[in-house]
């Protein structure tokens, strides 16, 4: 990252490299270069998702997540862990979408009877919600 500060892969992998080795604080410095160079760099955003997220920094990191899913819409991953982190933060109703729309691009994964009994779930409640409004 220091040779070429307009390279967003090497501060992508410096980025990865620092979080596997818990410099957290530097690992999402380079993440966040990273999404600086290149703001469409969806694997950049779905990493600095998770750190954050790891962190207990819910709001950055559904920030992060809504910004991977938007430069890369089928990117099944990001989609998958934006789900869960709106099911965690009981945003139910919205979780369901998108349990829905991972469903759609990865339907037959080994992720996806997770995926089939959160949506559920994410459904009654929301169904039970407006029941006792």
């Amino acid at each position: 990252m220091k040779d070429d500060p307009t390279d967003s892969s090497a501060a992508f992998n410096t980025g990865n490299m620092l979080r596997v080795h818990s410099r957290n604080i530097e690992a999402e410095a380079a993440l966040r270069a990273a999404t600086r160079i290149d703001p469409a760099f969806a694997e950049a955003w779905y990493n600095l998702g998770n750190l954050l997220d790891d962190q207990g920094r819910s709001e950055a990191a559904l920030d992060c997540l809504r910004k991977s899913v938007k430069a890369a819409p089928d990117y099944a991953d990001a989609i998958f862990n934006l789900a869960l982190l709106l099911q965690r933060r009981n945003e139910y109703a919205e979780a369901a979408i998108y349990w829905r729309r991972f469903l759609t691009i990865d339907g037959k994964s080994e992720w996806a009877t997770r995926a089939r009994r959160s949506m559920k779930l994410c459904e009654m409640t929301t169904n039970d919600r407006e029941r006792h409004r």
